[in-house]
């Protein structure tokens, strides 16, 4: 792999997203997508670069970040949505996109395979079990950097913090004030929370926070701490005594990881 070859990757990214963007009447969720992809692309690279990966895998970590998205385009033209459950997975519609635009055609075979790897599981409930250590490397480092930047969106975007207006980035979750127990219990008890526990966006918060456990690095998990995400999240979410006793769980887990 060369810096040439992910450079043409990013410019047929940029090209394809700005293709979207440009016909359609509200392109902010295409734009959304475009930009996350690119500070992707960036987080993954210093993720990296703190577990000392040399110049090669750095290039195939941030070919990875380019192309772990690039479904969602399709989808949200198609369906209307970021919703998986109502459309289609993105990363398989990502993978039909890579074969149908023939983005790695020339190269490796062993990089394109662990590239499609990276794109399929990026977004998968667990790690998969048969792959190669190295395509887990790059896999595990994807979901890292993906979370990373997800966190920034909730934390900074006005309408998924403030308001009860359904966003994209909210995948359409309504604000009743309320929150499920199974959303709760899990957090409490340090694992992931399970889509069929999410109804609302205090669950859909819920489960943010709990990605924390799902964090395979500790350099993730060091910028979830200095970013201060998860204080964030959890000051959106209503006052209670059994929130506050999760919180404090979740608190004390991630001290020991604390520059």
């Amino acid at each position: 792999m060369t810096p040439e070859q992910v450079d043409r990757l990013k410019h047929w990214f940029e090209a394809y997203a700005d293709g979207f963007a440009s016909r359609a009447a509200n392109p902010e969720g295409y734009l959304l997508k475009k930009n996350h992809t690119f500070r992707v692309c960036r987080e993954i690279v210093s993720l990296g670069r703190e577990l000392g990966l040399d110049h090669h895998a750095l290039l195939l970590a941030e070919a990875a970040a380019c192309l772990h998205d690039v479904g969602r385009f399709r989808q949200l033209d198609q369906y209307g949505t970021f919703v998986d459950d109502l459309s289609e997975d993105h990363a398989r519609i990502g993978l039909r996109v890579i074969e149908e635009e023939r983005l790695l055609d020339g190269w490796d075979v062993r990089e394109a395979e662990i590239l499609r790897a990276a794109v399929a599981f990026h977004n998968a409930a667990a790690l998969p079990g048969d792959q190669e250590e190295v395509a887990l490397v790059f896999i595990k480092l994807l979901r890292d950097a993906d979370k990373l930047d997800i966190w920034r969106v909730v934390t900074t975007d006005d309408q998924f913090r403030n308001t009860a207006t359904p966003a994209l980035i909210a995948l359409g979750m309504t604000d009743d004030g309320q929150y499920s127990p199974e959303a709760l219990q899990a957090v409490a008890e340090k694992r992931l929370v399970n889509k069929s526990a999410i109804s609302r966006l205090n669950d859909f918060k819920l489960m943010q926070i709990s990605w924390v456990f799902d964090l395979n690095f500790p350099p993730a998990v060091r910028k979830v701490i200095e970013r201060g995400y998860i204080p964030a999240i959890m000051a959106t979410l209503p006052a209670s005594k059994e929130l506050t006793a999760v919180f404090g769980q979740v608190e004390e887990w991630l001290k020991p990881f604390a520059p």
